[in-house]
């Protein structure tokens, strides 16, 4: 039988009393489930073995953290050995070795297996978070948090790798987009110099905006941001 029908009325257990599915400790036990799938789909696609064996072993972390909780749930305290944080620490350092520096957010994806290694980054995060609400709630053991949030950092790591082998460079977010439509669309935003801003008017001119979603090479100067209020502005003689 692949099912019993016990959880039918919304409810479940983990040996002790049975709560609603939508229990914070629920929430917990499917976003490891969850995270733990996505690491299926990363390994059924990885082919660098070096992160491959490492995923298979996160895998099974995994599901010792969810045996954890479940002997938590039940009142029965359980903890995690540190090695296996410190094995990801040391894998972390060892991928960031054969990285070029990195100064910049990245846009996720990329590679078919860097962009499956963000997602089960994303998930890990909202997993990490999960726990440290359930620990508020259950004396469960901090290294299971310390775990899930160098386990981020990990899969973060073996994204640009896996980007890096490919021959892909890293997209880095623009924010010149975001702020013109701030501009355009909210109420006028108050200029630096009062005397650049006449009453009613954007406090940018069209070279400022163009500069900023253009990705203009050289920096705006107070002569394009604000000319009248340069001193090296020209004035009208009377």
């Amino acid at each position: 039988m692949y099912y019993t029908g016990k959880g039918d009325d919304g409810k479940s257990s983990l040996g002790g009393p049975r709560e609603d599915k939508d229990d914070p400790l629920f929430e917990l036990v499917g976003d490891l489930d969850e995270l733990n799938s996505q690491l299926g789909v990363v390994a059924s696609i990885l082919k660098d073995q070096d992160v491959l064996s490492g995923i298979t072993r996160i895998q099974n972390d995994l599901f010792l953290i969810g045996s954890i909780i479940y002997f938590e749930a039940r009142g029965e305290h359980r903890s995690m050995d540190e090695e296996r944080r410190r094995w990801i620490e040391t894998e972390i350092g060892r991928m960031s070795s054969l990285l070029p520096p990195l100064n910049s957010f990245v846009l996720p994806g990329g590679s078919p297996q860097a962009a499956q290694l963000h997602y089960a980054r994303a998930v890990a995060r909202r997993t990490e978070r999960r726990m440290v609400s359930v620990s508020k709630r259950l004396q469960l053991d901090q290294e299971l948090v310390r775990y899930l949030n160098r386990l981020s950092s990990y899969l973060f790591v073996a994204a640009l790798l896996e980007n890096s082998r490919a021959g892909i460079e890293e997209k880095h977010p623009s924010y010149r987009a975001a702020f013109l439509t701030h501009i355009l669309i909210h109420s006028p935003l108050k200029s630096h110099s009062s005397q650049c801003q006449p009453e009613g008017t954007s406090p940018f001119t069209i070279d400022v905006l163009l500069a900023l979603t253009d990705g203009a090479s050289s920096p705006i100067s107070e002569e394009t941001a604000c000319p009248s209020s340069s001193p090296h502005a020209k004035t009208k003689s009377t």
